[in-house]
């Protein structure tokens, strides 16, 4: 089976340029030969900047992590847009934000503030530092903080850069990969669901038995389910007298025009991240694309449905005994313009299977389905 987490062309680059780079780069250093798992740290450094699902995903190994070392400060670096998320909860002990400028559009700004970073970073003085993601430029970030001991990947290359590297296990879902790389450090492997429990919140109210949550973000144009899917969702639901609720992320705005023009009878949610888990959590399914919103219900116990086009959901499905999801096609037959994702294969996902699929989870009326 071909790895479907890097661009192939990429991790061909990325790895010749690895090589070339380290027979020089081992002239001028030298690893720390000191067995890491006999390592007792008093401060850990967690790097995970790509994706707000990304962080949501690593919370297990994070939790395995504090129980392995209970006094160790754990310290995390994630995307801005979930660090209020985070703060909101007793998972680590500081959390650091930044816009890292290799997964994003080039920006000299963002490069200033990753080096300004890394600056900030350093006197911390880290005896451990780990990063998930098997990413080259993720493990130079790595190595420029200078933590005593740096644990990662060595998927694309850069395993010189890193005191202490693993294979990077491809055909694992994402979560798990996170828990095998702690292997490294004797950390039993216990895979469990991804969990965010937020400190001075009231406990979870009673859910409403048909209650759903609609999201139709996605970080790439290529996961996307078609608009006109989703309404003739919408209405089919409405019609099982499920209540509805549509989640408006940034950029949707004419959609939201579509379903206000519909008149349906349904609640619009709009909000921060934060806001959107908080008011997640009294829910009793979300059906989205393959994006956060799908981790982050999981994580919250709250059902999830994603949808999936062309890509494994082996790799990146809701993980956990709240995770569903549904897919039309087994292998994508269909030209496409991206190496992993198809818009066609989203399209081939029909409104009546994702019907189906919700009838089994949450138990609507045992009645036939409209066509």
């Amino acid at each position: 089976m071909k790895q479907q987490i890097f661009n192939p062309k990429m991790l061909f680059i990325a790895r010749l340029l690895s090589k070339i780079i380290s027979p020089f780069f081992k002239l001028f250093s030298s690893k720390n030969n000191f067995q890491i798992e006999y390592l007792n740290p008093k401060k850990i450094l967690i790097t995970e900047y790509n994706c707000i699902g990304d962080v949501i995903l690593i919370t297990p190994a994070i939790n395995l992590i504090k129980k392995k070392y209970p006094n160790a400060k754990i310290h995390l670096v994630v995307i801005p847009t979930i660090k209020e998320t985070i703060d909101a909860t007793n998972l680590v002990d500081k959390t650091f934000s930044i816009k890292i400028p290799w997964h994003n559009k080039f920006s000299l700004r963002n490069w200033k503030k990753a080096f300004r970073l890394i600056k900030i970073l350093r006197k911390e003085n880290y005896d451990l530092a780990i990063d998930f993601n098997g990413d080259i430029r993720n493990n130079f970030f790595l190595w420029r903080v200078k933590a005593k001991f740096t644990l990662g990947f060595n998927a694309t290359g850069g395993d010189f850069l890193l005191t202490h590297s693993a294979k990077f296990p491809f055909h694992k879902h994402q979560l798990e990969r996170a828990i095998i790389l702690l292997k490294k450090i004797n950390i039993e492997t216990i895979f469990t669901s991804p969990s965010l429990k937020f400190t001075d919140q009231n406990p979870t109210q009673k859910r409403d038995k048909h209650g759903v949550v609609i999201h139709p973000g996605a970080n790439h144009k290529a996961r996307l389910w078609p608009e006109k899917y989703w309404l003739e969702l919408i209405e089919k639901l409405i019609n099982k007298n499920v209540d509805i609720s549509v989640v408006i992320p940034p950029g949707f705005e004419n959609f939201e025009n579509h379903l206000l023009k519909k008149h349906l009878d349904i609640d619009i949610f709009k909000g921060s991240i934060y806001e959107f888990a908080i008011w997640l959590k009294d829910k009793t399914l979300l059906i989205g694309c393959d994006s956060m919103a799908v981790h982050l219900a999981t994580s919250l116990n709250v059902n999830a449905l994603a949808l999936f086009g062309s890509q494994n959901p082996e790799l990146t499905k809701p993980y956990g005994k709240f995770g569903y999801f549904v897919k039309a096609n087994p292998v994508c037959k269909h030209k496409r313009k991206n190496w992993r994702l198809c818009e066609e294969c989203m399209k081939d996902l029909k409104p009546d299977m994702v019907m189906e699929k919700v009838n089994s989870i949450i138990n609507l009326k045992k009645v036939k389905f409209e066509t």
